[in-house]
């Protein structure tokens, strides 16, 4: 008896043909990547997109320039602060060379201080307060070196941080001249707060001409003598405000010995506790 298939002895209903192979394409690509996706993460819709080769290669110049044109702009922003401190710093000696003076010689002498304060009661404090607006800039420039030193991420360009750092610094002596002057309403001790914060401005326009020259080392010294200057920088500043404070407490002496609560809470509330704030803020940033 012949089996059915004898006669077909070349051909194996058992045997599958291969299929051929399917062109190399870009939805091919995309499908492989889409379904080795799905195994790495196990969910068929976590579908990462992979931007292809030649997109990559585009956007990575545009990186590279980016990156390059910023400490250009921070160089070329360091020339016009410090420029423009310079020939500010240049008028107001010009105009105001006597009062310059003055005003060093009452930040040393209380005896030239308490002259000095009877001489501008009939000629105002404009003069002053030219001098003092110095003050207010340096130490708002010397603020943003300090953040550019300490790499203090801000999400700012460097012309908002910088006029938000002198804006900072003008607005805290701003608000403890208003405390000072409601004080002095307030309480029957007009004369004294009148003279303190003429003490305040005298030592502030001394503090401002000292940071002029170390704004323009921190804008232009080395990396390896920029500690040596933030810190003598600091030095300084708490020898001069302490010496403030301590010319402040002859002003307040009769205060204290009747009135000592309160000059307490004052101190610690006024100036002692907006410092130990801005002190705990830098830590926390440098952490």
């Amino acid at each position: 008896m012949l089996l059915p298939f004898s006669g077909r002895g070349q051909e194996n209903p058992f045997e599958l043909a291969p299929r051929l192979e399917r062109p190399v394409s870009e939805d091919s690509i995309a499908e492989e990547a889409a379904q080795t996706v799905e195994e790495e993460s196990g969910n068929p819709f976590d579908l990462r997109y992979t931007p292809p080769p030649a997109r990559r290669e585009a956007t990575r110049p545009a990186l590279e320039e980016t990156a390059e044109r910023a400490p250009t702009r921070f160089r070329r922003i360091k020339l016009f602060i410090i420029l423009g401190i310079l020939v500010l710093l240049s008028f107001l000696i010009t105009v105001l060379r006597s009062l310059v003076n003055k005003s060093f010689q009452a930040f040393v002498n209380d005896n030239v201080m308490n002259q000095l304060y009877r001489d501008q009661e009939g000629r105002g404090l404009s003069p002053f307060l030219a001098l003092y607006g110095l003050f207010f800039l340096n130490a708002g420039v010397f603020l943003f070196f300090l953040l550019q030193y300490y790499d203090i991420n801000t999400n700012l360009n460097y012309l908002p941080l910088l006029l938000g750092c002198v804006a900072l610094i003008t607005g805290v002596f701003v608000f403890k001249h208003a405390l000072l002057r409601f004080l002095s309403y307030t309480f029957p001790i007009e004369k004294e707060i009148s003279r303190y914060q003429f003490t305040i401005i005298v030592f502030g326009i001394v503090t401002g001409l000292f940071l002029v020259p170390v704004n323009v080392f921190m804008a232009y010294a080395s990396e390896e003598l920029l500690p040596g200057i933030i810190w003598m920088a600091y030095i300084v500043f708490a020898v001069i405000y302490l010496f403030r404070y301590l010319r402040s407490l002859i002003i307040a002496n009769k205060f204290i010995r009747f009135h000592f609560f309160h000059f307490f809470l004052y101190f610690c509330t006024v100036e002692i506790a907006p410092a130990l704030f801005l002190l705990k803020f830098i830590l926390n940033q440098l952490q």
